[in-house]
């Protein structure tokens, strides 16, 4: 059985580099049929040149809305009508109960 075994093994292996032999060879020729010539000087496409980070234009008038505070008419209104921050937030089963 053993010698069986080897005698397959073998067969296998010799016509698996037969197929990659074989499988090689046609990739060389593909690859120097399909191969265009290339041309002498090249340039590098507009999507590989590397891309200047946006200059940021007034950050500091804007909000983080996305509109500068002149726009904002309820700002003002937000700052009267809020609650003050509580001074103390504690913890009783579990469930945060907040004690101005």
């Amino acid at each position: 059985q053993n010698k069986q075994l080897e005698e397959d093994i073998k067969e296998l292996e010799a016509k698996i580099k037969q197929r990659n032999g074989r499988s090689d060879v046609v990739l060389v020729k593909e690859q120097e049929q399909t191969a265009p010539p290339a041309p002498v000087a090249l340039k590098s496409p507009p999507c590989f040149q590397k891309e200047q980070p946006p200059v940021p234009e007034s950050d500091a008038v804007r909000t983080i809305e996305g509109s500068n505070t002149a726009d904002n008419r309820y700002s003002e209104l937000v700052s009267e009508f809020s609650k003050a921050e509580p001074a103390v937030v504690s913890l009783e089963y579990g469930v945060a109960r907040m004690t101005c």
